[in-house]
């Protein structure tokens, strides 16, 4: 792509040497004949003002596109100082007004005596219609004294003579300068007023340059901004728009980009997208806008990396403000550049820059993909065989007690409409172990006593009156089921703190009616035996349950149900589903007590059947949700509701298109991820019914900022290692998740000392497989830039005493505790030194077949050998994706390995240096030898857990090599 990039900028947008050069040269002839020359001679006022030409546009900024030339010339005029002239604010952001205070000075000049007439109005504000129909009558007196030849007048220049010709274009004058039949160039004449910084607007972004101008001397014209004769577009006439001028700093604009040497290439090569789509509406200026966020955001560095990087950071930038449909001006960004253009257009726009940055994304984003998938399906995905087990003990205890509490209470039995089984278990939602549980008891409030919601003051909150309370009750349906209907009522009002006492009562009735077992009750049913206790939690009743190999906490909320025709008005969605899912619930959720106002009486709306059905059918949505959850758990987000989450999804869901959900969960991921970071960092997640609450506004400002930051650090670091997959898995997984081995990656500070050693072929038969493959590369120099990488299928922990303990392919071990924790306190080096016998015990899996054994394992002489210790340290902890062919399918392995790499590595390797040794986080380990030098086993005194996960670097800081005699040779450490 680099390449690509590369030829097309060179031969399609950038400017050959020969077009520079010749342009160059009319250019100064348009400055030195027509204006220096011509311009001055034919009027004393132009003569007087003019102070210098700034070569302004795209072409001198670096960012031109094509062989159509345009330049823009602007003639910098100063205001005469004795005239007062006052910048005064705009009503609009990017405009400023000019009034002249002192016009009786400029009356008795003699060289500006028609000042007044000619630029200013009644109220002495500067005219831009009368400054440009000014410098247009100079013009073309300085036009006509070129020389004319067949009624066409040309300009002469060092590589020839060209006819010209001038028009009038919006604040400019311009001239067309015909060079061939191929090409023209046209050079626009705009009228400027310049200033100096001691009246830079008040209302704008200050100088960047402020603090350096002293120091840079009078040649910087850095502290000059300028006023160009461009009205705002689209405003009523009684505005007096003639008064505004629009501020020009293209000054500063153009050291702000200065030397970034990527960043022109990118900005042509994104007008070269822009033109060839024909997306006329947006303006050079509104890329080049784009491009200076984009510095004042990124360091110089990120400008000298390849082309291709610089300009899909800059397109998916871009796309991401047009998407937003908001590119502020960058000196005052109250502006909306774009905020003219329909935002259907602005989406069309959007859609079509996303094409191009599929199949980018795409790419980038394979490696992960895996991962994802891997940490879904073994850390946040629940067991198929859990899922229904625990569902059916949950519908048989809750069957049970819903049957028992009818019998308890007429009021619940009457009311009662169904139980629906909602939170995140059920929205296929839940992270972690299926053991909590939230049930609504949907109840119904009689409709012949006339309930009425009432929107409350607090958006997602209503009240419940019941009109005809009196009317009702002398019903005859209503006694005696009804008779303590009244309990659940605070003045016709529904109040919560009454309706949640009598759930409580009723619930613990029922329970009460169980034979009871300590402090729990005995539930029985055709499912099995179980202890259910209770408790209070917010708007829940929770049932403990146990039994049958199963703890789980059913939640049981009162919940009144309402249909379709009493859906919440004033500021409420409507109800997308109103034919299948027509109902909708209240919940007794309080909210925070506002100013003198009955608290019981607020009752929480719930969507949730709805909601439910906004998610389905979209297959990475909730695998992305679920990712999310589990990445603010790992990094301790607790202000982050697991709803607020879900809304999140809920409004993406709303812009997005069923096919995105249809994408790799790798790049809908990172897509969620960014915009989800985009609503923390507004500190808006607006309730999806009712956008008049945001969620989180009681959070701390400063509290929000952390964590979009946070998640601002994990989607760079992610982005930039595309092809470093196990990225991810360190914001996903924490180093004591249970997971299986898949990689053992080893670093040595000088690789190309290190020589890998394979098993020999009789001793891959004595195993009865395969020992492990080497990956040792062809040459030194290959060794120099490759990392040795083994895999294997299970490991072995050690204890001190010496048995072995395997951990079998596609099984896990709880890592017992952080690596952080580990220190060299408590071990002993030299354990087993002195011992001629070594007892292990063999797997089921082993070749010697499984129970205890007892071997005889003796040095060679006749006395005892001392060992001396091996360091092994771990240095680094990251997952990985890559799961190679198991090699070294048995227990023995990982030990032979440790064998291999003591028997080969050269003396003269040096150790690793990781500045996390000195706080002592390391391990020692005896090895205990055999004949021919080999290892019998690694012993520590408290037990080791090598983190199956993850891949390890180890470093070595010490190896022995060991005689046949058991003896250190001199020399070897």
């Amino acid at each position: 792509m680099e390449n690509i990039l590369h030829k097309v900028s060179r031969r399609f947008i950038s400017p050959s040497e020969e077009d520079i050069h010749r342009n160059n040269e009319i250019f100064e002839s348009v400055i030195n004949v027509l204006v220096l020359e011509n311009m001055q001679s034919v009027d004393p006022v132009f003569a007087s003002m003019f102070k210098r030409v700034f070569y302004g546009g795209s072409y001198c900024d670096g960012l031109h596109v094509g062989r159509t030339y345009d330049y823009d010339l602007n003639l910098l005029l100063v205001t005469p100082q004795d005239a007062s002239p006052n910048l005064q604010q705009s009503t609009f952001p990017s405009h400023i007004q000019l009034q002249v205070k002192n016009t009786s000075w400029l009356r008795t000049s003699p060289v500006y005596s028609n000042f007044k007439q000619t630029f200013l109005d009644d109220d002495d504000y500067l005219i831009t219609d009368k400054a440009l129909t000014w410098i247009k009558s100079i013009v073309q007196k300085g036009f006509h004294l070129l020389p004319c030849t067949g009624g066409r007048h040309y300009l002469s220049t060092e590589v020839g003579e060209f006819p010209v010709y001038f028009s009038e274009s919006g604040p400019a004058v311009t001239l067309h300068i015909d060079v061939d039949g191929d090409y023209r160039i046209d050079v626009d004449l705009i009228i400027c007023f310049v200033f100096t910084e001691d009246k830079w607007p008040p209302r704008f972004s200050p100088n960047p340059y402020s603090k350096i101008i002293s120091w840079m001397g009078p040649t910087t014209n850095l502290n000059e901004f300028f006023i160009v004769a461009k009205k705002p577009k689209d405003v009523p006439d009684y505005y007096l728009h003639g008064r505004h001028w629009r501020l020009s700093f293209q000054e500063q604009e153009r050291e702000l980009i200065a030397d970034k040497r990527k960043l022109m290439a990118a900005g042509r090569l994104l007008k070269k997208m822009r033109n060839k789509e024909q997306h006329n509406k947006i303006a050079s200026y509104y890329i080049k806008t784009v491009i200076l966020f984009m510095v004042k955001q990124r360091s110089d560095a990120f400008w000298k990396q390849p082309l291709s990087t610089v300009l899909l950071d800059v397109l998916e930038t871009y796309t991401k403000y047009i998407r937003d449909k908001k590119i502020p001006y960058y000196w005052n960004e109250e502006y909306n550049l774009i905020g003219h253009i329909d935002d259907r257009t602005l989406t069309n726009f959007a859609d079509r820059r996303s094409c191009y940055l599929l199949p980018v994304h795409k790419a980038k984003l394979s490696n992960m993909e895996k991962v994802l998938q891997e940490i879904n399906k073994k850390f946040i995905s629940l067991p198929e065989q859990e899922i229904r087990r625990n569902n059916q003990i949950l519908d048989s205890v809750v069957t049970t007690f819903v049957d028992k509490m009818k019998q308890k209470d007429a009021l619940f039995k009457a009311t009662y409409r169904r139980v629906f089984y909602g939170g995140s278990y059920y929205d296929g939602l839940r992270v972690g172990k299926p053991e909590e549980f939230d049930l609504d008891l949907l109840l119904d409030i009689p409709k012949f006593s006339e309930p009425t919601l009432i929107p409350s003051n607090i958006p997602g909150f209503v009240h419940l009156q019941v009109k005809n309370f009196d009317g009702f009750m002398k019903r005859p349906e209503a006694q005696p089921a009804y008779a303590s209907f009244g309990k659940l009522f605070s003045g016709n009002f529904l109040s919560t703190q009454k309706a949640l006492a009598w759930m409580e009562g009723v619930v613990q009735k029922s329970l009460n009616d169980f034979p009871k077992q300590g402090t729990a009750h005995v539930v029985k049913n055709a499912t099995g035996t179980f202890l259910v206790s209770f408790s209070k939690a917010g708007p829940a009743l929770t049932l403990h349950v146990s039994g049958a190999g199963v703890k789980m906490d059913v939640d049981l909320v009162t919940c009144f149900v309402f249909r379709g025709d009493k859906w919440p008005v004033n500021g409420f969605r409507s109800n997308p589903f109103p034919s299948t899912k027509p109902e909708f619930f209240i919940v007794p959720k309080k909210p925070k007590a506002p100013d003198n106002q009955p608290i019981e009486r607020y009752w929480r709306l719930s969507f949730q059947e709805q909601e439910r059905l906004l998610m389905d059918n979209k297959r990475t949505l909730k695998p992305t949700i679920k990712l999310l959850k589990k990445m603010r758990d790992n990094m301790g987000q607790k202000c982050i509701a697991s709803y607020y989450i879900k809304t999140v999804l809920l409004h993406i869901v709303d812009h997005k298109d069923l096919s995105f959900w249809t994408n790799p969960l790798s790049q809908v991921f990172m897509t969620v991820l960014k915009e989800y970071r985009e609503f923390i960092k507004d500190q808006k997640i607006l309730y999806y019914w009712n956008k008049k609450n945001n969620l989180i506004g009681k959070v701390g400002s400063d509290t929000l900022a952390n964590v979009s930051n946070r998640i601002g650090v994990v989607i760079k670091d992610i982005e930039n290692n595309p092809d470093k997959p196990e990225t991810v898995a360190k914001y996903l997984c924490k180093i004591w998740d249970q997971i299986d081995v898949k990689c053992v990656q080893l670093e040595f500070s000088n690789p190309s000392r290190v020589k890998t050693y394979t098993a020999s072929a009789e001793e891959t038969a004595h195993r009865g497989g395969e020992g492990y493959k080497s990956l040792e590369p062809e040459t030194e120099e290959e060794v120099h830039s490759s990392r040795l990488f083994v895999v294997f299928d299970e490991t072995t922990w050690w204890s001190s005493r010496g048995p072995l303990e395997t951990i079998r392919l596609n099984t896990t071990a709880q890592i017992a505790k952080r690596i952080k924790d580990f220190t060299t306190e408590g071990s002993r080096p030299n354990a087993f030194a002195d011992q001629d016998l070594v007892e292990s015990r063999s797997s089921p899996d082993s070749p010697e077949g499984p129970g205890s054994t007892h071997q005889q394992v003796r040095s060679s002489g006749d006395t005892p050998f001392t060992s001396r210790p091996v360091k092994l340290f771990i240095h680094r902890f990251i997952v990985s994706p890559r799961h190679h062919r198991a090699i070294g399918e048995h227990h023995y392995f990982l030990r032979r390995f440790f064998i291999g790499l003591i028997k080969f590595i050269d003396s003269s390797c040096r150790p690793a240096v990781n500045p996390e040794l000195a706080e002592g986080k390391g391990e020692e380990f005896d090895v205990l030898t055999l004949n021919g030098g080999r290892c019998n086993h690694f012993s520590v005194r408290k037990r080791v857990g090598l983190p199956p996960p993850y891949i390890f670097a180890i470093c070595c800081q010490r190896w022995l090599r060991i005689r046949s005699l058991g003896s250190r040779r001199t020399g070897s450490t």
